[in-house]
């Protein structure tokens, strides 16, 4: 009996690790023209990529804002 306890155990463990580590991390990213905010939209974050920044491609020319920044 405490081994079917212990089985189920870890088959419910293992099914939750499965379940959350296959989620998709979404990022939040704003595209920016010559410090004027264009247009924020949702982008889902690619094999390999650990976190939203990677995809940040901002520059700064004269205190103005150009590019792409993900949150």
């Amino acid at each position: 009996m405490k081994k079917r306890q212990i089985l189920s155990i870890l088959g419910i463990v293992f099914l939750f690790v499965f379940i959350f580590s296959s989620c998709q991390k979404v990022c939040t990213c704003k595209h920016w023209v010559q410090g004027v905010e264009e247009e924020t939209y949702t982008v889902p974050l690619a094999r390999g990529e650990k976190n939203c920044s990677e995809k940040n491609t901002v520059v700064v020319v004269g205190d103005k804002k150009t590019g792409i920044e993900c949150k």
